[in-house]
């Protein structure tokens, strides 16, 4: 919804229903609200072979500092492409100590069995239940562990007592 721009839920389906049936997108629910719906785009053209677009040259040059802001661009992406993939991908010294694991969750008032939580990712490699890499492991002991149960129950006074002073 949010990539077509569309804020009513209703408006989208609607939106969705109408291409459907006007054969432009072949559309199926989800089974539920948390499966994803099938999409398929029929062919649309009549032509045996799909047709390539050709670049169009532009009708007069570029100014030479546009053309020198596109080379270094362009530089600057591919000299440091292989650093930011790199940056992307799980290493081994993104995984947590135990230690830190036990001082996040007290940090964020909640107290579990760090060594417990380490041991499960340990074992698996890393990666989640489903088999993809733990990319940033506060977020998944955000989303997976921090329940109301695991809280630290804070005590407070509800009851003051109120004396005067003697004169």
């Amino acid at each position: 919804m949010n990539g077509a721009c569309i804020g009513s839920r209703n408006t989208y389906y609607k939106t969705l229903k109408d291409l459907d049936e006007w054969g432009f997108i072949k559309y199926e629910r989800g089974t539920n609200r948390w499966k994803t719906p099938k999409f398929h785009l029929p062919c649309l053209y009549k032509s045996d072979h799909l047709l390539i677009p050709r670049p169009v040259p532009l009708p007069e040059h570029l100014p030479t500092h546009i053309i020198k802001l596109i080379t270094e661009s362009s530089k600057h992406v591919t000299e440091n492409l292989p650093r930011w993939l790199d940056d992307l991908k799980l290493e081994d010294n993104t995984k947590p100590t135990l230690e830190e694991i036990n001082a996040y969750c007290q940090s964020q008032g909640y107290v579990l069995d760090g060594q417990y939580i380490y041991n499960y990712y340990d074992e698996l490699g890393w990666k989640d239940k489903n088999g993809n890499p733990i990319c940033n492991w506060k977020i998944k002991l955000q989303t997976v562990w921090f329940k109301p149960e695991h809280r630290i129950k804070r005590t407070t006074v509800t009851a003051y007592e109120w004396h005067e002073p003697n004169n």
